[in-house]
């Protein structure tokens, strides 16, 4: 590749003065499937989908009903839209709903229906992912045990097997009636089964599908592996992609990422293929001609298995994200999302959920890949866990999300333009450009992506950087030929935005400041649009607006300006709850430019409370969503301590039962102080040893693929045994609108919490501190655990050592992450049993008439 730009000179990259257009889905759709009874029309074009022939970008993510219980899906659901998503995907595993032939179950976690209105009700669209055979590492990939030896050729077009699939299908198709687009229902796609090269195979279900009124919008498939010979080019479904930080399912002793996860490759996320690193082998994904480029397993996180032991990093995810989508991803998609919780077998219930007959994949399943999972845990590692809780990357997310909030329908007109070269180290600065073309019109924005991150290996700063857009048409320079070159900062990853247009000729040329969110209020019939911006961190705020000649700027006492050739060029922006610049328009409208500093970025919320599209800064830790006139909050803070929110617009006040919320102007926002009103539990634990451990056992391999193998129930018994007693000093139970999980700080080969005869969660020792590591939810299993959360309640953990010699052999854990053996051959200890609380706060919401 050609060399990057001397010292100070320019990255330049030459746009089309006007993108190409996007063609007609190379096959046609069932118009009445993709229209709602309100006339609302979903569609697709080769660059995006469509809502009213306006481009949209759905970002989605991955929850398994099953793999959660029923009492928690609106919490949960809740969570993951004020996370910034608008589509959840869910696999719906034949396994969990029947596990004897012809008897099906659709009650409590396997109530497909419930979760699919509550879903509707929460205001998530769904991909509905039906199989019937689906992996997302469940037993046999989630088909049942009575299929392997009775329904023909597996996953082929079989007679034998398609009246099987019938069977499943038809229970589905009553479980989602009514429930699809065209009925305003909430699932507007299905992909059938998952990762197959038989495209044969997939016409005949989608036929099935449509036969027994199983009628989305779009049928879907995943777009890997390469389909087989023959494949038309209209082919009737969507093909959806995705690429992930690392794999579990390797077999190396090494780390599985690959560098080219977080540079612009200008294609389809690449995803290692355990050749790993050291061979620099990856393998991108191609989308067809004519389909837009849309995701559907992008790695929220990464789950472990047993020889495997991935150990991710909250900046790991995010900033991979970024990249797909400089690289031109036009829909969202992760695999995780939520983690899950594995629902318990329903006819092997004599026994302690012994690893053999988990519903989870595993060692010892009679078909499929059989990855040594756990047999309960399906944690992932995802930016929501097992239980719930929400995590660092949960926030860093969602920054990305809120802005394509706002930007998503400017963002999917564009087309990726990257660098002359992709590089092929770390020291050269990554980046790369989506356009829609450098004429400043109302079609012609641009975006500039940079990421200064990559897993595991830390990149350098870089220095003197600058950049140049340029076309037959114009030239834009970011930051200004004025102002001095830029230093990317290590870590770090954003989007800045070129030739956005404000509304009434207006437009903001460029900002190395990142954009975060755009809200619109009325006041007299005056519309103020208002503009988020957030500084990138270690680089100086600079802003250039194009006033269109007709404008004019009505306030700036908070940032210097000057006119530079088209431009006013703001810079020395304070920041803060104020806006820096006040433009009034030529239609009669008002313009905000409000700066933040870079440790708000990840501390925004956004959502529609009391009929207004609301911004929220929120002290961290907290979760927030909005609900219609009700904010729930989430905090970690301790009850006495006076939560901080900060809310714009000043026209929205909030109460409680008790009455209106104490409040203080800030500029724009109103700051409103409020009190814990649930005051979290004492709860403490006896850590009891109650069995010593035996000696580390001799971990065998398996047959055929000669993995590592899964400790057994045998084995299981020669674990340390503890009783973990759980005391609620001063009440009977644990307090409403406390959620409380245990946090078991432990150091061992795998561990296992019961609650009787029942598994309540288990776990592979990862090297995990905080997030990550064991955690059981007391309160999240509750419902289905009778006393589990009442004074005096007792848990039985069991840990298996670890012997130093496996960490060579079987099991990879990266080194720095081992845990410390004090000289001995083996590790079997706990250092702590605490408490974690999540505080329930709720409160209602009114408009304030006359307060803008």
């Amino acid at each position: 590749p050609p060399p990057p730009p001397p010292p100070g000179a320019p990255h330049t990259v030459v746009l089309p003065a006007v993108a190409p257009a996007a063609t007609p889905l190379p096959y046609k759709y069932d118009p009445a499937a993709a229209t709602s009874p309100t006339g609302d029309v979903i569609s697709a074009d080769s660059r995006s989908m469509l809502m009213n022939g306006k481009r949209v970008y759905p970002i989605s993510g991955e929850i398994h009903l099953a793999r959660v219980p029923a009492s928690q899906w609106r919490e949960q659901l809740l969570r993951m839209k004020g996370g910034g998503l608008n589509m959840v995907a869910v696999y719906v595993f034949w396994i969990h709903h029947e596990e004897v032939q012809g008897q099906f179950n659709f009650t409590g976690r396997r109530n497909v229906r419930q979760f699919l209105q509550i879903a509707q009700d929460v205001g998530l669209q769904v991909l509905f992912r039906a199989g019937p055979w689906d992996h997302g590492e469940c037993r046999n990939g989630g088909h049942p045990d009575w299929v392997l030896g009775s329904c023909g050729k597996l996953r082929s077009v079989d007679p034998k097997y398609l009246d099987c699939v019938h069977g499943w299908y038809a229970a589905l198709a009553e479980q989602t009636k009514g429930l699809y687009w065209k009925d305003g229902g909430p699932i507007v796609a299905v992909q059938v089964d998952n990762e197959t090269t038989d495209w044969k195979y997939l016409l005949a279900l989608q036929a099935l599908g449509i036969s027994l009124g199983i009628d989305p919008a779009f049928y879907t498939k995943t777009g890997w592996p390469a389909p087989g010979p023959g494949y038309p080019a209209d082919y009737p479904m969507m093909p959806f992609f995705g690429g992930y930080a690392d794999l579990f399912w390797s077999d190396s002793m090494a780390s599985q990422w690959h560098s080219a996860s977080w540079m612009f490759t200008g294609s389809p996320s690449v995803t290692p293929r355990d050749e790993g690193e050291s061979t620099g082998v990856t393998s991108g994904f191609t989308v067809p001609p004519g389909y837009p480029w849309l995701d559907v397993e992008i790695g929220g996180g990464m789950a472990a298995s047993y020889n495997h032991r991935v150990h991710m990093d909250a900046a790991d995810m995010p900033s991979m994200h970024l990249c797909d989508v400089g690289d031109g991803v036009n829909q969202l998609g992760y695999y995780m999302y939520h983690g899950g919780n594995n629902p318990h077998s329903l006819i092997h219930t004599d026994d302690r959920d012994p690893p053999e007959t988990t519903m989870q994949e595993s060692s010892f399943q009679p078909a499929g890949p059989a990855n040594p999972m756990p047999s309960i845990s399906y944690d992932f590692f995802a930016p929501l866990g097992e239980f719930g809780q929400p995590r660092q990357h949960y926030h860093m997310m969602r920054r990305l999300h809120v802005f394509l909030e706002s930007w998503g329908e400017v963002m999917a007109s564009t087309v990726p333009v990257p660098p002359p070269a992709i590089p092929a180290d770390n020291t050269t600065l990554r980046w790369s450009v989506r356009t829609a073309g450098l004429e400043v019109s109302a079609e012609s924005s641009s975006f500039i992506f940079v990421n200064n991150y990559q897993r595991i290996d830390q990149l350098a700063p870089k220095e003197l950087v600058r950049f140049k857009l340029t076309s037959n048409e114009s030239t834009r320079d970011v930051p200004s030929v004025k102002s001095k070159p830029l230093t990317i900062a290590a870590g770090i990853w954003f989007v800045w935005p070129v030739n956005i247009p404000l509304g009434g000729g207006v437009t903001l040329l460029w900002s190395t400041a990142q954009l975060v969110s755009s809200i619109d209020t009325e006041s007299n019939g005056v519309v103020t649009t208002t503009i988020f911006m957030a500084e990138t961190e270690g680089v100086l705020s600079e802003v250039g607006i194009d006033l269109g000649g007709h404008a004019s700027i009505i306030g700036t006492a908070s940032a210097s300006n000057a006119t530079e050739g088209d431009a006013i060029v703001f810079r020395n922006i304070a920041m803060g709850y104020s806006s820096f610049v006040s433009i009034f328009k030529v239609d009669n409208n008002i313009v905000n430019l409000v700066l933040f500093p870079a440790a708000l970025t990840d501390l925004v919320f956004t959502g529609k409370l009391a009929g207004q599209q609301c911004l929220f800064v929120a002290p961290d830790p907290m979760l927030l969503v909005t609900d219609g006139d009700t904010l729930h909050l989430r905090t970690g803070s301790v009850p006495s301590d006076l939560i901080q929110l900060a809310v714009f617009p000043r026209s929205i006040g909030l109460s409680t039962p008790s009455g209106a919320v104490p409040r203080a102007t800030d500029h724009l926002f109103e700051v409103y102080n409020i009190s814990a009103y649930n005051e979290f539990t004492d709860v403490s634990v006896d850590v009891t040893l109650t069995q010593p451990a035996g000696p580390p056992r001799v971990i065998p391999r398996r047959g055929g693929s000669g993995k590592p193998r899964e400790p057994n129930a045998t084995e299981w018994a020669a674990a340390a045994v503890y009783t973990l007693t759980v005391h609620l000093n001063g009440t009977q139970t644990i307090r409403d609108g406390d959620e409380v999980r245990l946090a078991i700080d432990y150091a061992g080969d795998a561990a296992r919490v019961y609650y009787g005869n029942r598994l309540l969660t288990d776990n592979w020792f990862s090297g995990y501190d905080g997030d990550g590591a064991l955690e059981v939810g007391l309160t999240y299993l509750a419902g289905e655990n009778s006393g589990l959360t009442s004074d005096g309640a007792e848990l039985t953990l069991l840990i298996l050592p670890l012997k130093l010699d496996s960490l060579q052999t079987d099991i990879f854990i990266q080194p720095a992450l081992w845990p410390d053996f004090r000289g001995e051959p083996s590790v079997c200890s706990v250092s702590s049993v605490t408490a974690k609380h999540l505080g329930s706060t709720d409160l209602t919401a009114s408009s304030l008439i006359g307060m803008t």
